[in-house]
């Protein structure tokens, strides 16, 4: 277990913590379309290209709860078809590991 409670597997095909990341993304993707600019923008304008600023941020927040690194995070992501559809990605939408990694620093 960590400090947060959590196990250290997040993504585990346990129900319970299925549930928790599921929760934590619905948490994520509020709270990031709170925060952008345009909260009705659509979370991928075309497949491997432009990004929601709220989508991008959701994704962020998942690799850091996931304890992930950016290929992890993508590679994870592609076979969790609740979370992408929480945050209205398909596999196909999900960003190149580089483009993941440099969007932070904008």
């Amino acid at each position: 277990m960590t400090i947060s409670g959590r196990s250290d597997n997040a993504v585990s095909t346990r129900s319970g913590s299925t549930d928790l990341t599921t929760r934590l993304t619905e948490e994520l993707v509020s709270l990031a379309k709170s925060y952008s600019d345009d909260a009705e923008e659509a979370a991928a304008t075309f497949r491997g290209g432009s990004f929601a600023e709220w989508a991008m941020i959701s994704l962020h927040g998942l690799r850091i709860f996931l304890e992930k690194s950016y290929v992890m995070t993508i590679d994870l992501l592609e076979t969790m078809s609740q979370i992408l559809e929480i945050i209205g990605l398909e596999p196909d939408d999900l960003p190149a590991p580089s483009t993941f990694g440099s969007s932070h620093h904008s």
